[in-house]
């Protein structure tokens, strides 16, 4: 059995020799105490020692050197003193017991020592609640409850921690006093009735008696296996049990008595529940399946109002409008409070207000509307005061670097001959181009007429009649005065009848053509249906504009800048202050409702309920449990003994001599393991067992 030991960053150094091991873990201690020659040191604090497949071992956490008898101490915490000294608050945890084991050493920061099994340890936690305890003895509580034992095992580096069922030995072999020598205590007389009581904030006295019979079994206490109420508490002596002198009593005063609020199911409507029921509740369980209760609210009902109610002037906001909308569970109506209307007002300045220099531009002016004015009524737009700018002029005498992309942000002189003159902005030149298309456009059908044909290859006839004139002159007569007209069009033949239709006499056709160069774009026309034509490929064209810097003109443009800004003068009855406020919006017939409330159905309806005496009642049970638990037996076994017991399995002794018999489960193990080479090869193990019993 080799004690190893590590250096302060835990890497294995070597094993000691010649030494005393002293463990003590379970109910109490959870430490140990090791002894060296002092010249055999090699040990700092934080170091770990442990035997390999064993739970001995532990964190160095104290040095006591002693020169008087040449011997060096470690002291520290055992695998199950350092859990000891980790704490679990406030954490409610279910489960398969090793997963929930691990979800506590990663909550608690101990993976740095402990790892958990992998292994299925076939013991469900079915809910736990830790309040406030050490790690170690919550998490063997909790165990203990559920049937179950904790292990320590150092494995390949760190501790590893499963949880197993415990063994109760008691049913298959005991402990003998003709074959091992122990110390057994048998309480006859434990207390078996628990009397709590005390007082709430508000001064109300609550006192509850809870009873047990001769072998601690607690007895009814509760007129219902799960008391949710005052109400549901016995808090008589009807219970009572044992009497006269093996009754044992004792009393526990609680400081101030808690309150635990509770929800009952109701089974039958209640006497308020017509006008009361805000103050009863309903059960809803969230996606993780976590219940809460929430108090009821009444069931929001929407009317339409036919006519203008008497109060919308004033209470319109009491009214809502509705609008459908979409959600996981299909369409549904959405009821929104009727907003207010904002309201501009505007108000006339008779005298120049104080801040008119500095808050010019909070005033406005006034001008008639023109669109929206009519013959009956004149109606006003009202327009922010701005400022006026003194502006200075400076001639370009070169053209800048930025004329060809900002040439509107350069001026010319203008002066029209009467004495006025002024600056202008520099106007942009335009080119516009048509570029055929290749595809159908995505708005051609709505959108046809914004775009193009060519007038290419567009024949006119015109008709000449020669009369009784020279047919000869009458020709060329024609022809010079149609070449005045179609100015643009070239000639392309003359076609010389004899007679035409329903003319007297013979006439010229003569036929022209567009020329070259004078190539005209005409807009779409509607087909005989006043519908879009049909698209042809390369037939049709789109216009673009462009704009375009003009020609630099030297000693022409000029820069402006800014001299000064400032509120412009005062003007009586010109200006004009606006404020805004709320007011009713125009009434709508058949667009706003009226709600109202109404109660929701009488299903799965809570009451909240208090219950005084959980606590008090929790207090007497430990009370009675830690009484009939003080039967304790002290057993020492060296490791030739046999079987190695854990903490948590249950065990038995029977004392022939008195005929005492007990049968407890092992609270706690002192081990002492001494290696001396001078006098023996192996390790010397003596275990000693507390069974029962109480820290």
């Amino acid at each position: 059995m080799d004690l190893i030991y590590t250096d302060k960053n835990w890497i294995e150094r070597g094993v000691l020799q010649d030494f005393v091991l002293d463990l003590a873990f379970g109910s109490d201690e959870n430490d140990f105490s090791l002894e060296q020659d002092i010249e055999k040191s090699k040990l700092q604090e934080d170091c770990q020692v442990y035997i390999e497949g064993t739970e001995y071992g532990g964190l160095i956490d104290n040095i006591s050197p002693n020169t008087n008898d040449n011997k060096i101490t470690y002291t520290g915490r055992t695998w199950h003193g350092v859990l000891d000294s980790k704490i679990i608050v406030n954490k409610y945890v279910e489960g398969e017991a090793n997963t929930v084991l691990k979800t506590l050493i990663a909550d608690i920061g101990a993976d740095s020592v402990f790892t958990v099994s992998d292994e299925d340890s076939e013991i469900n936690i079915n809910g736990y609640s830790f309040v406030a305890q050490s790690a170690y003895i919550g998490i063997t509580g909790m165990l203990h409850q559920f049937g179950g034992k904790l292990k320590f095992v150092w494995n390949n580096g760190k501790v590893l921690l499963s949880a197993e069922p415990y063994i109760d030995y008691s049913s298959v072999e005991e402990f003998d006093s003709s074959q091992t020598s122990f110390e057994i205590t048998k309480y006859y007389h434990p207390t078996n009735h628990v009397v709590v009581y005390g007082s709430d904030d508000e001064g109300k006295q609550y006192m509850i008696h809870v009873f047990s019979n001769e072998n601690g079994e607690v007895q009814q206490y509760a007129i219902k296996d799960v008391p949710l109420k005052d109400a549901d508490y016995i808090l008589d002596t009807s219970k009572q049990l044992i009497f006269g002198t093996n009754e044992i009593a004792e009393v526990i005063e609680v400081n101030s008595v808690g309150v635990v609020e509770n929800y009952e199911l109701l089974t039958v409507i209640p006497s308020d529940w017509s006008w009361n029921y805000e103050n009863y509740y309903g059960l809803q369980i969230d996606d993780e399946g976590e219940t809460s209760y929430k108090e009821l609210e009444g069931i929001k009902v929407y009317s339409l109002t036919g006519s203008k109610p008497a109060d919308w002037d004033k209470n319109y906001s009491s009214y809502f409008t509705r609008e459908l909308e979409e959600d996981e569970t299909g369409t549904i109506y959405k009821y929104s409070e009727v907003p207010e209307q904002i309201v501009d007002t505007y108000d006339l300045q008779g005298s120049e207000p104080s801040d008119w220099s500095t808050n010019y531009e909070d005033y406005y002016t006034r001008e008639i509307d023109e669109d929206a004015s009519s013959e009956t009524e004149t109606v006003y737009k009202y327009s922010g005061v701005s400022a006026e700018t003194l502006y200075r002029y400076t001639l370009q005498t070169s053209k800048p670097s930025d004329w060809s992309t900002n040439w509107d942000r350069y001026y010319y002189y203008y002066a029209d001959g009467t004495g006025h003159v002024e600056y202008r902005g520099t106007d942009s030149k335009s080119s516009v181009s048509y570029k055929k298309q290749t595809s159908k456009p995505s708005d051609w059908a709505t959108n046809y007429k914004n775009y193009y044909t060519i007038r290419l290859h567009k024949y006119q006839k015109n008709y000449t009649n020669p009369k009784k004139k020279s047919r000869k002159k009458q020709r060329d007569s024609a022809i010079s005065s149609l070449k005045k007209k179609y100015k643009n069009y070239k000639q392309v033949k003359i076609v010389s009848k004899n007679k035409a239709k329903g003319k007297k006499y013979g006439y010229f056709a003569v036929y022209y053509t567009l020329s070259k160069g004078s190539t005209t774009y005409e807009t779409v026309e509607a087909n005989s249906k006043g519908n879009a034509p049909t698209w042809k490929t390369k037939k049709y064209y789109t216009k673009y504009e462009t704009e375009y810097a003009p020609s630099w003109q030297s000693k022409t443009y000029y820069t402006r800048y800014v001299e000064s800004v400032s509120a412009p003068k005062w003007k009586t009855k010109t200006y004009y202050t606006k404020s805004e406020h709320g007011t009713a919006p125009t009434w709508q017939e058949n667009l706003y409702y009226k709600e109202s409330i109404v109660q929701p159905p009488f299903e799965n309806i809570y009451a909240k309920v208090l219950d005084h005496y959980a606590g008090m009642v929790e207090e007497a049970i430990d009370k009675i449990e830690e009484a009939f638990s003080k039967d304790s037996i002290k057993i020492n076994l060296d490791d030739d003994a046999g079987d190695i017991y854990d903490i948590g399995d249950v065990v038995g002794a029977t004392e022939h001599v008195t005929g005492i018999s007990l049968w407890q489960p092992i609270t706690k193990k002192i081990i002492k393991i001494t290696s001396n080479r001078r006098y023996t090869v192996d390790s010397v193990v003596d275990i000693e067992y507390t069974i029962g019993g109480t820290s």
